[in-house]
């Protein structure tokens, strides 16, 4: 399965591409396209930083919480007992 960062870093170079040869052809619509294109990429990149930095946290996340670990009645600051 191929991440959306990678799929997003090749958007990126790819609307590089598409803005150059823009440059290179004078055609504006082609170098808007790639900048949009850019832009997209770089949108699709930072949503595979949050899904990675998800799973990353869901492997993490094991739940070490024990009953011993939580206040008990008169062992908790809010209760007067």
């Amino acid at each position: 399965m191929v991440s959306e960062r990678t799929k997003g870093t090749v958007s990126q170079v790819r609307g590089k591409v598409e803005e150059e040869l823009g440059k290179v052809t004078g055609n504006r619509g082609q170098q808007v396209k790639g900048k949009v294109r850019q832009i997209q990429g770089s949108a699709q990149h930072g949503l595979g930083n949050i899904q990675d930095a998800a799973h990353r946290y869901k492997a993490s996340d094991t739940d070490t919480t024990r009953a011993s670990d939580i206040p008990s009645g008169s062992d908790r600051p809010d209760r007067q007992g």
